[in-house]
């Protein structure tokens, strides 16, 4: 196959959605507890907020023979493999676990990291297929 995408799975969107209905009605029927609806509210907008940018950016990364697409919440943006300065694969040590992103930076000056909530698979696994369609070119 030459044309692969990946999004956040559409699982975790749900959860997201449901986190955030969750949260609103609480802040909007909860008791006259202030700090509980700030709370509440700030759950509100993080968890809504993340659920709509993943939701809007379907899919978060494709790739093909002749480049790549990269979506965000409002736009998007599609780069040939000539325009693609360099794609790496970045280890960072998080609460004593090793967690893989990618790193796609652009001709503009662009860097673009995805991690497995971006893409819905292991960074790795999709560094492995888009060097394959990058030397392939």
């Amino acid at each position: 196959m030459d044309n692969y995408a990946w999004s956040a799975p559409v699982a975790v969107l749900v959860v997201g959605w449901l986190a955030a209905a969750s949260a609103l009605a609480w802040c909007a029927l909860g008791s006259g507890d202030a700090p509980g609806r700030v709370l509440a509210g700030t759950a509100v907008l993080v968890l809504g907020g993340g659920a709509l940018v993943g939701s809007m950016a379907r899919p978060r990364l494709a790739a093909s023979r002749s480049g790549v697409r990269v979506r965000g919440p409002l736009r998007g943006a599609q780069y040939g493999w000539s325009e693609v300065s360099r794609l790496r694969l970045v280890h960072t040590r998080r609460f004593g676990r090793d967690v893989p992103s990618l790193e796609l930076e652009v001709h503009d000056q662009r860097l673009y990291v995805f991690g497995w909530l971006d893409l819905g698979a292991d960074p790795r696994d999709v560094a492995d297929i888009l060097s394959t369609l990058r030397a392939a070119n």
